[in-house]
């Protein structure tokens, strides 16, 4: 901006509710805390393979946001981040994914699938809650405890995947996936 890189962004676009196409800079390295919150109309947002971070409630309810491409460097993916992106149906997981949040992707209807990132330590409560579109889940190896209610309501869950690396599957992790037939 006016030839000073910007590298994090901090509340910048809170409400923006005309706001729909997003280019962000190539320098920057977060996207930090309620960023992009409640902004209703945003439908595409480009984020630069420099950003390593995802802040909590970054893009809070951005109603009509279909895709998000996360660049690999991300390691962590804040709380809320995702949440209420009803119709958020095209996310990767970047490779370098330490954490995801709790409440990260909640009610987040149209995501169908994912895939864990080996190194992922932290799967946050809540997480994925409501997703009724994932039909499969395999946990990776890295991961030792499911949080409470991560995949709850995941109506449409009917495969998971669950590795000897875990050893504490808490309050209701997977309740009310009704479609739920096997777990390995």
């Amino acid at each position: 901006v006016n030839g000073y890189p910007v590298t994090r962004l901090l509340e910048s676009f809170k409400g923006c509710t005309k706001l729909t196409k997003v280019t962000l800079p190539e320098n920057l390295t977060a996207i930090g805390n309620y960023v992009f919150y409640n902004c209703y109309n945003l439908t595409e947002v480009n984020i630069p393979d420099s950003v390593t971070s995802i802040g909590n409630y970054a893009f809070y309810s951005c109603d009509k946001l279909t895709k998000v491409d996360i660049p690999d460097c991300v390691t962590s993916i804040g709380d809320y981040a995702f949440h209420s992106c009803n119709i958020l149906s095209d996310i990767t997981l970047p490779s370098a994914l330490t954490s995801i949040g709790e409440y990260a992707f909640e009610y987040c209807y149209g995501i169908e699938s994912l895939i864990f990132p080996e190194g992922l330590k932290t799967i946050g409560r809540v997480a994925f809650y409501g997703c009724e579109g994932i039909t499969s889940v395999v946990i990776p190896d890295s991961i030792t405890v499911i949080e409470a209610s991560t995949f709850s309501n995941c109506e449409n869950l009917a495969y998971v995947t669950i590795p000897n690396s875990v050893t504490t599957i808490s309050i209701s992790a997977f309740s009310y996936c009704t479609s739920l037939e096997t777990i390995d």
